[in-house]
């Protein structure tokens, strides 16, 4: 269904554009004759414009549609990790570490510490780093 609106936003959007310019260049035009002024003023207003908007209209809203579909999406993702954070915390105590949480997440090692950075600030966690310099995150329970 939204290829189809796509296809018809389009349409109706060139159309409309191409009536609109066509008819306005006419109108500028000093050999045209009056009663062709009039016919034109009316292409303009009955047909140009009203395409032009039906068109921008459907357009606007299927952006707006894919806008919410993808913030949906994020909130989505921001629960399932929210989600997975309070089971691996509950799952180890209060400690967690990078890996754990990238392999649990399936996250890359910089967004994994990324969120646990934020999340670290959020609740106040220790820190401990170890000879290879894994960082151990300690959330108070």
């Amino acid at each position: 269904m939204t290829g189809f609106k796509k296809s018809a936003s389009v349409a109706l959007l060139t159309l409309g554009l191409s009536i609109l310019g066509v008819a306005t260049v006419k109108l500028q035009n000093s050999q045209t004759p009056p009663q062709d002024k009039l016919e034109l003023q009316g292409t303009i207003i009955l047909l140009g414009l009203p395409l032009t908007l039906q068109g921008g209209m459907m357009a606007w809203h299927l952006y707006r549609d894919r806008q919410q579909a993808i913030a949906a999406m994020q909130q989505q993702q921001r629960d399932r990790l929210h989600a997975l954070f309070f089971q691996q915390l509950l799952a180890h105590h209060g400690k967690i570490t990078v890996m754990h949480f990238a392999m649990a997440a399936n996250l890359s090692g910089s967004e994994a510490r990324q969120f646990l950075d934020r999340k670290a600030v959020e609740f106040n966690a220790d820190f401990e780093v170890s000879d290879r310099g894994d960082i151990s995150y300690w959330f108070p329970l």
